[in-house]
């Protein structure tokens, strides 16, 4: 795709600078971080290339896409580019995929630069450990507790907000824990800096840069803890998950921004294992309800959180006989390959048309579950998916998660 050509889409990338307030008069810190701060750049006709990913679970998930720039500009964005937020949005103002630049890499004549990820990023560093009693024989261990105070880098999480990572130890003192977390957390506080020069009598090329991206669910690295006993709703804790990051991590999540379908399908009130908010929505969502329905979680725009049933109705259809291979809505009408999302089944006509109609849609061989959606610009889509698989759902509500079944 040349220069330009993204423009003529009808789509428009813009850059901006988050606005984040730290509060580090308690432990741990916390961070107010408002994604659309301060407009940084409107990129749109200096593009090069773009694609995006959008997935059943997550929601807005990956993106890339490449500018030309000059020296200078290439110098600037290296400074301001990363953790910035991103929209990517159409003709009629609606947007298309929204996120941070997780990472850099650039292309200025023979050297080759690449910063980050920020998802990499440990600026508040829980460290895990147990103390190891030589006194006895065999040697045994204490309960694995977290070093106080938390190792936190303020510095960092004015830039980047707060990125929390997870040191665990299996043998060690208090100040040991501590001297090695504060190592860790000092070679990881800020991003990673890689360099490559390759000099070649042909000539190195002109300067490019390409911006890697990550949807906000990928940021979900904080943990909810708590020891309270018994079950509760699957929709509750997810709530609670999400109120959790907004009050103690960021400030980007919130059950009053999500539509929650309730979910009486019960689940364990505890976390007590450190485990990131990501994985622990992931546990949630495989419980899918007391049917075996499965449920999906989405982030879309401004964070906005959905958890809900999978549809029971196909939303898209593709006819392989159609002259021009578009998406099209099951009421005919044409779905641009941007627009398209993941967590929705797609009919295949024309494909088996002397199959007896089946059941439901997971048996009929002519439906097909869209798990991953990967547009790349100006006019390519890719689906993947298939038949949505409910023995992962059972044993999750059985207590089995993570075990596999085998014949």
């Amino acid at each position: 795709m040349s220069t330009g050509e993204f423009q003529t889409l009808g789509l428009s990338i813009h850059l901006f600078r988050p606005s984040i307030v730290l509060d580090d008069s308690g432990e741990p810190h916390h961070c107010a971080v408002t994604p659309r701060g301060r407009l940084l750049a409107d990129v749109t006709n200096l593009v090069s290339s773009y694609a995006h990913t959008h997935s059943a679970f997550g929601g807005f998930d990956t993106a890339s896409f490449s500018i030309t720039a000059t020296q200078e500009e290439v110098e600037t964005w290296y400074d301001q580019a990363l953790g910035a937020h991103v929209e990517t949005i159409d003709e009629a103002g609606d947007i298309v995929w929204e996120g941070y630049i997780d990472q850099v890499d650039i292309q200025l004549g023979p050297l080759a630069i690449t910063r980050g990820p920020v998802t990499d990023i440990a600026n508040q560093v829980y460290v895990v450990y147990q103390e190891k009693d030589t006194s006895t024989s065999p040697n045994t261990h204490s309960a694995p507790r977290i070093l106080k105070p938390i190792l936190e880098t303020p510095e960092s999480q004015r830039v980047y907000g707060i990125r929390a990572a997870f040191l665990t130890l299996s043998a060690a003192t208090a100040s040991v824990a501590q001297q090695i977390g504060m190592m860790w957390m000092y070679e990881n506080a800020w991003p990673r800096l890689s360099e490559q020069v390759s000099l070649s009598s042909s000539g190195g090329s002109g300067p490019t840069i390409n911006f890697s991206c990550r949807g906000y669910f990928h940021s979900l690295t904080q943990t909810y803890y708590t020891a309270a006993l018994g079950n509760e709703n699957a929709s509750v804790k997810l709530g609670k998950i999400l109120d959790w990051e907004g009050t103690y991590v960021n400030g980007l999540f919130s059950s009053a921004n999500a539509f929650i379908t309730a979910n009486t399908t019960q689940v364990p009130v505890a976390e007590t294992d450190y485990i990131e908010m990501k994985t622990q929505i992931e546990e949630i969502v495989s419980v899918g309800d007391a049917t075996f329905q499965r449920y999906l979680f989405q982030v879309g725009p401004e964070r906005l959180v959905t958890y809900g049933p999978m549809p029971t109705t196909y939303l898209y259809q593709q006819d392989m006989t159609w002259e021009r291979q578009q998406i099209r809505t099951r009421y005919g009408e044409i779905v641009m390959p941007w627009a398209v999302k993941a967590g929705q089944w797609l009919r295949l006509l024309n494909w088996l048309p002397g199959a007896e109609e089946a059941a439901t849609y997971r048996e009929d061989s002519r439906y097909m579950f869209i798990e991953q959606v990967s547009y790349t610009a100006p006019f390519d889509v890719a689906l993947s998916g298939g038949k949505s698989d409910r023995i992962d759902q059972v044993m999750a509500q059985l207590g089995l998660a993570g075990e596999t079944a085998s014949a």
